[in-house]
């Protein structure tokens, strides 16, 4: 054995593995599905059926890997949808609550301010309210004047439009006189007109004037008279029974009664007549 010389095997270095070395790769033979494989494929593929292919013929003809691959599709397609319902519920959800989140977040900020608005609206409707019932009190005189001349025109006016409203009135003064004697009774002398017209026609409203004497007078404005008798004087002028009548509405407003509220109204009244009366003297001028 020590005489005889080994044998050693040759090594190949690695630059000569490379030229002379390569790699196996076997030959790929791919699959091809016959027309018949596809069509029983597609005819069983909706359709239950008792029928049974061979395994062997199934792997051989594709039916097989036909097959696996529908339903590896069908099942992709399920996961597919399944994915998109999860999805489409998530956002919904993630939706729902980023409303409720985002309205709960904006009430949180803006509820203070929205609170303060309230308060001030609440402050100046009850201010308003002051406001209402300071100027009923400050121009309560001003309202009882503007009151008062309204009904003063308003009766001038309905004396104006029936002349005949005199007799009432002597008849009254006549019944407060208590007198059997022989009475002046002071009148305009558009009354006495009147007067004297309606007794040319005998009516009975005007029997009680046989023992009355009537006079003419500037003194009084149409509407009024001014009696006079052993006893004194009665006043039922216009003017008088506006005084009395104004008297008896301080009376019920007592707080108002010290002002010189009826002078005031007084000369408003002659001014706006004296106005009237330039007006009617000019149109008549016309």
């Amino acid at each position: 054995m020590a005489g005889k010389e080994r044998h050693v095997k040759p090594v190949i270095s690695r630059a000569e593995a490379e030229k002379i070395v390569f790699d196996y790769h076997p030959k790929e033979f791919p699959m091809v599905f016959s027309k018949p494989a596809k069509e029983f494929v597609d005819k069983h593929s909706h359709v239950a059926s008792d029928f049974i292919i061979s395994e062997l013929v199934s792997e051989q003809s594709g039916i097989a890997e036909m097959n696996r691959r529908g339903i590896e599709a069908r099942v992709e397609e399920q996961a597919l949808e399944r994915l998109k319902e999860v999805e489409e519920k998530a956002y919904e959800e993630a939706h729902k609550i980023g409303l409720i989140e985002g309205e709960e977040k904006a009430f949180a900020e803006h509820n203070t301010e929205l609170l303060e608005r309230i308060h001030r609206l609440d402050d100046l409707f009850q201010r308003v309210q002051e406001l209402k019932r300071e100027l009923v009190e400050v121009n309560e005189v001003h309202i009882i004047k503007l009151i008062y001349q309204i009904a003063k025109r308003i009766a001038l006016k309905e004396i104006k439009e029936d002349p005949d409203a005199i007799i009432p009135v002597i008849r009254k003064v006549v019944d407060e006189a208590q007198t059997d004697e022989t009475v002046v009774i002071h009148v305009s002398e558009i009354d006495l007109e009147i007067i004297e017209k309606i007794r040319k026609r005998n009516h009975e409203s005007t029997e009680f004037l046989k023992r009355i004497r009537l006079e003419p007078s500037e003194r009084v404005s149409p509407g009024g008279c001014w009696l006079e008798s052993n006893f004194g004087t009665i006043d039922a002028t216009i003017e008088k029974r506006v005084e009395k009548a104004w008297e008896l509405i301080t009376e019920k407003l007592p707080h108002i009664a010290n002002q010189d509220v009826l002078g005031q109204m007084e000369e408003n009244g002659d001014e706006s007549n004296s106005d009237d009366g330039g007006e009617s003297d000019s149109e008549g001028g016309r």
